[in-house]
């Protein structure tokens, strides 16, 4: 699964690094506006030393992370019906992600997501949203 820590082309300020993850967040993973402009802000609130000047490599490195964890908390926690998918996905990607890890065969690991997610579990693993 592609994560909303994937960013590239990022203008070097906290603020551009942010508003792109806020779209990317909203375009690619299907989260709702709601929940990535929360993220922002929380983002920006925990990291706001970073204001003011150009973001090195590992500070961006560090904005995304932090970005990317407070929408997954998000999603969550809020329940919000618009990131239903996005909570899907990462449940997919989960259980995909501890299956590979006692290197269950590839055929296995589909009969467990159809068991556990049905038919839109095995979509969201072709289409290459999880890992």
């Amino acid at each position: 699964m592609q994560t909303v820590l994937d960013a590239s082309g990022f203008g070097t300020s906290i603020h551009a690094v942010l508003g792109t993850l806020v779209r990317e967040a909203e375009r690619t993973f299907g989260v709702s506006a709601e929940t990535a402009l929360a993220a922002s802000r929380a983002t920006e609130r925990a990291l706001g030393r970073l204001h003011g000047h150009n973001l090195s490599a590992v500070e961006q490195h560090r904005v995304r992370a932090y970005f990317g964890a407070v929408v997954r908390s998000q999603a969550f926690k809020r329940g919000r019906g618009s990131d239903a998918r996005y909570r899907e996905a990462i449940r997919v990607a989960s259980l995909v992600a501890d299956l590979r890890s006692i290197d269950m065969p590839s055929d296995r690991i589909r009969e467990e997501v159809l068991s556990f997610y049905g038919e839109a579990g095995l979509l969201l693993m072709e289409t290459g949203q999880v890992a």
